[in-house]
C-alpha cells in the first residue's frame, strides 16, 4: 500500500533493500555456476563464436544434437561445447590470423572478404569483427568465460585478466596456441589505430580525390579507420576538417552545430531529472548501446526521445522518430528549436508502440495519448502513476494510446 504515511514509506524503502539483496545473492548465486560449468569445460551461454557450432550433450556425455543460433538446451542436466562448424567458415578464420601475422591491417581484411562476399553471420564484416576475433583465446581451443561483465546492470566493463575464468583444450581449436600467442602479441605491440599524421595524410589524399568530406565518405573509404575512432582520435569531424583544410559548407556547419547542441541539451535534461529526483532516478546505459535512459526506483525503465524540427511542404513537423529497442517503454518526448537549443515542452507517453516515424504538428492529435508537464518537477509522479495503470490494468486492455 502507498498512501503516503510515514509506515508505508518505511515499508516501501525496507521492500526496496530486501529486493536489492535478494537481487545480489541471485546473481553471486549464477555467477559461482556459471563459473563451475565454465572450468569443466563447457560452453556457459550466447551464440557460439564465428566458425563453431554449438553441440548438445546428454548428463552422460552422450551427443545429443547441434543447435542453431537461438535455440536453447532443453534440459537442466544437458551440457553444451563446441564443435568446429562448416569448413568455409573454419578456413576463413584461419585466414584471418594468418594474415594478421603477415601484418595486414584490420580493415583491409574485412574489406577484402566483403569483396570475396564472404559474411560475418549474414552481414558485412567489421574491422571490429576481425579484432574480437584474434583476440579470442577460444580459437585456440581455450574456453574462456567473464572476460567482460554486466552484472546488476552496470556499464559493460573488461574484467583483468587473471580474474578470467579459463579451461585449456576444451575445444577443439582451429589454430594453434603459439599462432594465437604471436598474434596476441601484434595486437598488444602494434595500435588498432593508425597514427594521427598517418590518418591525416590519407584523409587529405580522399579531399584531394573527391573534392569534398562527409561522414559517408570517410565510412566507404578503405584503410581508415571507424567513425567512432576518428572521433576519439580528433574531437569531432570539424576538427579532423582543419586540421586537413577542408571549410564545412554553410549548411554542414549548420547540421554539425545542431547536432552538437542536441547531444548537449539531452545529457543536460537527464542530468537535471537525476538531480531534481536523486533517490528515485538513475542514469543506464542498456548493453550494446550508447543512448542513456532513465531507471525509476529500480523498477522500470524511461526512455528519452528528442524531436527535430524538418520541412515539409513548406511546413515545419517535428520528426518522431522512437528507438526500435525503447518503443514498449515509458516515453518522455521532447519536441526542440530549429537551432537545437531549447526545449519547447515536456510530453509523457505510455508506450510508442506501433510507431516507427511520424511527422507531429502543433496540437496534433497524437498527443492526446500523451500527459504534459508543465514542469520536470512533475516527472517522477506522472511516470509513477503509468506505471502503476500498466501494472494493474487487466491482461488484453488497451493502454489509452492504443484505443
Amino acid at each position: 500500500m502507498n498512501d503516503g504515511t510515514a509506515i508505508s514509506t518505511l515499508l516501501k524503502a525496507l521492500k526496496r533493500s530486501m529486493a536489492a539483496e535478494y537481487s545480489r545473492e541471485l546473481s553471486d548465486k549464477e555467477f559461482r555456476g556459471k563459473s563451475r560449468i565454465a572450468q569443466l569445460g563447457f560452453w556457459v551461454g550466447g551464440n557460439p563464436p564465428y566458425g563453431y557450432r554449438r553441440l548438445m550433450l546428454s548428463a552422460n556425455g552422450t551427443p545429443r544434437q547441434l543447435l542453431e543460433r537461438g535455440e536453447q538446451k532443453s534440459l537442466k542436466t544437458d551440457r553444451v561445447v563446441l564443435v568446429l562448424g562448416p569448413v568455409e567458415e573454419v578456413e576463413c578464420v584461419r585466414s584471418i590470423f594468418s594474415r594478421a601475422l603477415q601484418g595486414e591491417s584490420l580493415r583491409s581484411i574485412a574489406c577484402d572478404l566483403n569483396r570475396r562476399e564472404i559474411t560475418h553471420f549474414g552481414r558485412q564484416w567489421l574491422h571490429s569483427a576481425v579484432y574480437q576475433i584474434l583476440k579470442n583465446p577460444i580459437y585456440a581451443g581455450s574456453n574462456v568465460w567473464n572476460r567482460t561483465t554486466t552484472r546488476m546492470r552496470t556499464t559493460r566493463r573488461s574484467i583483468p585478466t587473471q580474474e578470467w575464468i579459463a579451461k585449456s583444450g576444451a575445444f577443439q581449436p582451429i589454430v594453434d596456441q603459439e599462432v594465437c600467442n604471436r598474434v596476441q602479441l601484434l595486437l598488444r605491440m602494434r595500435p588498432l589505430l593508425s597514427p594521427d599524421r598517418v590518418i591525416l595524410t590519407k584523409v587529405r589524399r580522399l579531399l584531394r580525390a573527391k573534392g569534398r568530406l562527409s561522414e559517408a565518405i570517410l565510412q566507404s573509404a578503405p584503410g581508415l579507420p571507424s567513425l567512432s575512432s576518428i572521433r576519439r582520435m580528433f574531437g569531432s569531424y570539424r576538427r579532423l576538417y582543419q586540421k586537413v583544410g577542408y571549410q564545412l559548407s554553410p549548411l554542414q556547419e549548420l547540421t554539425s552545430d545542431r547536432l552538437n547542441n542536441s547531444i548537449r541539451l539531452r545529457s543536460e535534461l537527464i542530468e537535471i531529472i537525476r538531480t531534481i529526483f536523486p533517490n528515485n532516478v538513475a542514469i543506464l546505459r542498456l548493453p550494446d548501446r550508447r543512448r542513456s535512459v532513465l531507471l525509476i526506483d529500480e523498477q522500470f525503465i524511461v526512455s528519452v526521445l528528442f524531436c527535430s524540427p524538418i520541412r515539409r511542404r513548406g511546413k515545419y513537423f517535428w520528426l518522431v522518430e522512437p528507438n526500435s529497442a525503447e518503443r514498449s517503454y515509458i516515453t518522455l518526448l521532447c519536441p526542440v528549436k530549429r537551432s537545437h537549443e531549447r526545449v519547447l515542452g515536456y510530453f509523457v507517453f505510455p508506450h510508442l508502440d506501433g510507431f516507427r516515424t511520424h511527422l507531429m504538428f502543433r496540437k496534433d492529435p497524437f498527443l492526446s495519448a500523451a500527459i504534459r508537464l508543465n514542469d520536470l518537477s512533475e516527472f517522477y509522479a506522472t511516470v509513477q502513476k503509468l506505471w502503476a495503470t500498466n501494472q494493474t490494468r487487466p491482461t488484453g486492455q488497451p493502454s489509452a494510446s492504443q484505443r
